[in-house]
């Protein structure tokens, strides 16, 4: 409890939160839209793919970009303005009527969204490393919670009619807006750290700081694959509709709440990061592992499932963690904006080579190959050190 009470008071703690929210709300709220007005606008599913593609990639190349710009100037005035050009970028998407006009929205939107970088270098700079791990799950949790949010409200919003579909954009620009005003001129800047970069520090940066980047990169490509295909799986091996797939993965945003607020700062405490991502890890394999030879049992798998997709999240938080911990105060925006770019490049390429392999193998490739990414992912880890990245931290 005090440590929540620590995380909730720091400077700018709660505001950072709040953009993570209100983002991941923005973000998902449109998610179910875009079909929709790609058909309108005379496009296929190809066009679709395509669209949330091109998304991905921007936020790759400017998540990087972002962070190096939170180390130069501060993360509040970086957030107030990609949240004002993601403002912007909604209400492109609103009042798109061809390809080419939803394209430019989705790219801005996406390079806006490298602003998540610049949050978790905000997270890093106003804790303390004994808080490090909890204000990464909140970080978390608040992106979870607000992907949950996000589709919920555009289920209440939408309605038959072109012009209300274009609702739910509408919505997503007014909470880019109202973030932007409340960061900008309600709330205490995030502190920012000036002490100068140690020689440990860059020691520990130049030895593990491309291992954490490989490993974000694994997990980052199962995430991304495993959401893709949960749905294809449930629907050919259950017989699923889009409502139980719906209740599943709404029960797992739940779990994955809870656990990142209450398990993992306590585990963190307990084991440490390198401990916490290990465990996250193992819960990970065992129910690729579960659902590769278990699936026909339905309880089973539906505990697999929401096991594995809380798992996942908190091996991530583990890293992020890790890596703020590894790098001088002044590089968290660097490292940070890394991170995201080259988890968003995971994420393009997780979902092809598990549809790919769905496809061509079977519904249990996709955990097949998750289960095989993670386990090289762990042994990487392991093999690098007794304590590859989580204990230099604690230094």
């Amino acid at each position: 409890m005090n440590q929540r009470r620590r995380l909730l008071g720091a400077p700018g703690f709660r505001s950072l939160m709040a953009v993570v929210l209100l983002d991941s709300f923005s973000y998902s709220l449109v998610l179910p839209i875009l079909p929709f007005l790609v058909l309108a606008a005379g496009g296929s599913s190809i066009w679709g793919g395509a669209l949330v593609g091109v998304h991905a990639l921007c936020c790759a190349v400017s998540a990087p970009l972002l962070g190096r710009l939170s180390d130069r100037y501060g993360s509040r005035p970086v957030l107030v303005s990609t949240l004002i050009v993601a403002t912007f970028a909604y209400l492109l998407l609103a009042s798109a009527t061809t390809l080419a006009l939803l394209f430019v929205a989705r790219a801005l939107s996406g390079a806006m969204a490298g602003n998540l970088a610049v949050v978790q270098a905000g997270v890093a700079r106003s804790t303390d490393e004994d808080d490090r791990a909890a204000g990464m799950g909140f970080f978390t949790s608040a992106w979870a919670l607000g992907f949950t949010l996000g589709p919920a409200v555009a289920l209440l919003a939408l309605s038959p009619g072109a012009t209300v579909m274009h609702l739910p954009a509408l919505v997503a620009a007014a909470g880019s807006a109202i973030a932007a005003i409340v960061l900008g001129c309600f709330d205490r800047p995030p502190r920012e750290s000036k002490e100068p970069p140690s020689q440990s520090c860059r020691e520990k940066w130049d030895v593990h700081f491309r291992v954490v980047l490989m490993i974000t990169t694994a997990i980052a490509a199962c995430q991304a694959g495993i959401v893709a295909m949960v749905g294809f799986f449930a629907h050919d091996l259950y017989g699923w509709s889009q409502t139980e797939v719906s209740a599943v993965m709404l029960g797992c945003a739940a779990l994955i709440i809870a656990v990142q607020i209450t398990v993992v700062p306590a585990a963190s405490r307990r084991y440490g990061n390198e401990g916490l991502l290990a465990i996250a890890l193992s819960f990970a394999i065992a129910s690729c592992v579960a659902l590769i030879f278990g699936s026909g049992l339905v309880p089973l798998g539906i505990i697999a499932v929401m096991l594995l997709c809380t798992a996942i999240p908190v091996a991530q938080t583990a890293l992020s963690t890790c890596l703020s911990k590894i790098v001088a105060p002044d590089r968290q925006g660097e490292a940070m904006g890394a991170s995201n770019g080259v988890a968003a490049i995971g994420r393009v390429i997780g979902p092809v080579v598990m549809g790919l392999g769905y496809r061509m193998i079977g519904p249990s490739a996709p955990f097949a190959l998750a289960a095989l990414t993670l386990l090289a992912a762990a042994t990487v880890a392991i093999g690098f050190g007794k304590d590859p990245t989580g204990a230099v931290g604690r230094q």
